[in-house]
């Protein structure tokens, strides 16, 4: 479930006067089902929505928010450690794998939907911010601090994670594959923007899951890339020139991926173009092409499944 939907559904609930339980993991160690940032909302009922890894451990904690939910609406955030095959620490989760998981759970009432509100606003705009836990609640704080992208003090038992800057995913090029790509990159939880330069392209009018299309002159694209650490760009134009056109400009630019479609002897053709023009090999082996893993992908589907698999790769850290 995307972060957007999810704050959603908690503000809708929150807005019948209706009290949700939110479950975030705030840290973890060894192994466990689910990462630091998962959350969960639980209903009184014990509908939920989202996820913090499913099984027995999952069940646990939704139990214990209804409890939450019944007994103490509008306090403090609790805080649970549950132990993957280790019952020193903490309950166990009744779950094969093995590692530490700690979760907040805090009871949301009508009063935080205003704070909820804040990070809606945040997540559909863009705005840089923290959602922070503390035995003061929940709040949102907008901010440009740069951080990490969460963190939590077990001692005071304080938790934030940057919310609103998402990761970017700029499709340039809006043709099949960046069709069948779009709704893949969005289930991950990625902003995506396409870009082409043909105004009355099919498959351009056919997106409608993408967060941004725009027409563009692909002489002119780096005022439509962000720079930085979260920003992914997959070069998928229409012929050689265009794909050589945009490349160019982009090759210099801070990205965390940079991928560019193509046959071996296209993707050489422009290298050697490149290279002819001053761009050193270093900067041309930054480069991810052909675009995706090597799984034997032929379909637009199949590409867009080998792409959206190397940026998920290059995003935790498997290969650069």
């Amino acid at each position: 479930m995307q972060d957007l939907d999810f704050w959603k559904i908690i503000s809708d609930t929150l807005y019948i006067g209706v009290p949700v339980c939110l479950v975030i993991m705030v840290d973890a160690s060894g192994d466990g089902p689910n990462r630091p940032g998962s959350k969960m909302a639980v209903m009184p009922n014990g509908q939920r929505f989202g996820t913090v890894g499913g099984g027995n451990s999952e069940k646990m904690l939704s139990e214990t928010a209804v409890e939450l939910l019944t007994e103490t609406p509008g306090s403090g955030p609790q805080w649970m450690t549950l132990n993957h095959g280790n019952d020193e620490d903490g309950p166990e989760s009744g779950m094969i794998c093995s590692g530490v998981q700690v979760f907040a759970l805090l009871c949301l009432t009508p009063e935080d939907r205003p704070t909820v509100h804040q990070m809606l606003r945040a997540l559909s705009e863009g705005i840089p911010g923290q959602l922070i836990l503390s035995s003061d609640g929940l709040a949102f704080s907008e901010t440009t601090e740069p951080g990490l992208l969460r963190t939590f003090d077990p001692v005071s038992l304080y938790y934030k994670e940057s919310i609103g800057r998402i990761d970017t995913v700029t499709l340039i090029g809006g043709g099949h594959v960046s069709l069948a790509l779009t709704p893949l990159l969005r289930s991950l939880n990625l902003r995506v923007v396409v870009l082409d330069n043909r105004p009355d392209l099919d498959t351009m009018q056919a997106n409608t899951l993408a967060h941004d299309l725009r027409v563009i002159d692909y002489n002119n694209v780096l005022p439509h890339i962000p720079a930085g650490d979260r920003s992914y760009v997959c070069i998928m134009t229409f012929g050689h020139e265009h794909d050589e056109t945009v490349l160019r400009q982009l090759v210099h630019l801070d990205l965390k991926y940079l991928g560019m479609m193509g046959s071996a002897h296209k993707i050489k053709t422009i290298f050697d173009s490149l290279r002819k023009q001053g761009v050193s090999q270093e900067k041309l082996d930054k480069i991810h092409s052909p675009i995706g893993l090597h799984i034997g992908s032929n379909t637009p589907e199949e590409i867009a499944v080998s792409i959206a698999a190397e940026i998920i790769a290059v995003k935790r850290g498997i290969i650069k």
